[in-house]
């Protein structure tokens, strides 16, 4: 099989990216917290503002 001859196929890692996203959210959350609460706090925000910012959202308008 050939992939640059076949359309079906895609040359993207998209689809791996999207799925350790929460993952790397999680990390970049907790750096600068100073427990798990907030560092909870921070994933959940930032979980937030990303879900608006995808759908085409005004992220601050969104959480006000």
């Amino acid at each position: 099989m050939n992939v640059l001859l076949d359309d079906a196929l895609r040359l993207s890692i998209n689809l791996a990216e999207r799925s350790i996203c929460p993952l790397v959210m999680r990390m970049k959350a907790s750096y600068f917290s100073t427990s798990t609460d907030c560092a909870l706090s921070s994933v959940i925000t930032y979980s937030i503002i990303q879900a608006a910012k995808a759908n085409g959202l005004d992220a601050f308008e969104y959480l006000t």
